[in-house]
């Protein structure tokens, strides 16, 4: 089997320039045969008031509400957000130029104890499709990594919130008390098996 070697280069997404240069230690090789080829694409999106929201799309000037999305699940069971845009990408840098355009389109309020307070929670996707190319296409293979940002839970006591703020923030808190249960039953099945 003849193949081919695909290098990977680790790079940093900070500003720190002391982090920007790649090391050997960030860099690998895989041996991969030349019919294989990777295609990684990105998504982002954010839960904001118990709706799902596209960070990447492209709100039209004057509209000030986004298009709220559902989640769905596949023949197999598997879940999905439904119409969630995925971009390809070709590097590192294309995927964080796509982050930082969603990080963007946030939602974010000034509360009194932080002046940019996140209000919702967001997911940034990545997804590698592992394609056999030879003849006709098909993909072999998905791998997906979710980063989630989550939104700190908060005592109205100490933010005095009100209106759209206090809203917001029983949204959150009460969004973390799921994900809590949910982490703990997934706890208690993996000691049961």
């Amino acid at each position: 089997m003849s193949g081919r070697s695909t290098f990977l280069d680790g790079s940093s997404l900070s500003s720190d320039s002391s982090l920007n240069s790649t090391s050997e230690a960030d860099s690998f090789c895989l041996d991969v045969a030349t019919n294989l080829r990777f295609s990684v694409w990105v998504s982002f999106c954010e839960i904001y008031n118990d709706n799902i929201h596209d960070l990447l799309e492209q709100v039209p000037a004057g509209h000030l509400k986004r298009t709220v999305l559902r989640l769905s699940q596949d023949v197999k069971g598997n879940s999905f957000i439904k119409d969630l845009r995925w971009v390809q990408v070709n590097s590192s840098d294309e995927a964080y130029k796509v982050m930082k355009i969603g990080k963007k389109n946030q939602s974010f309020s000034s509360t009194k104890l932080n002046q940019l307070s996140s209000r919702s929670h967001s997911i940034f996707s990545i997804r590698i499709l592992r394609v056999d190319d030879v003849g006709v296409p098909r993909v072999l293979g998905i791998s997906e990594l979710s980063l989630c940002d989550l939104a700190g839970s908060e005592r109205c006591s100490r933010t005095h919130n009100t209106g759209e703020r206090l809203k917001e923030a029983g949204n959150i808190n009460s969004s973390l008390l799921t994900l809590g249960k949910c982490i703990n039953a997934m706890r208690l099945n993996q000691h049961a098996k």
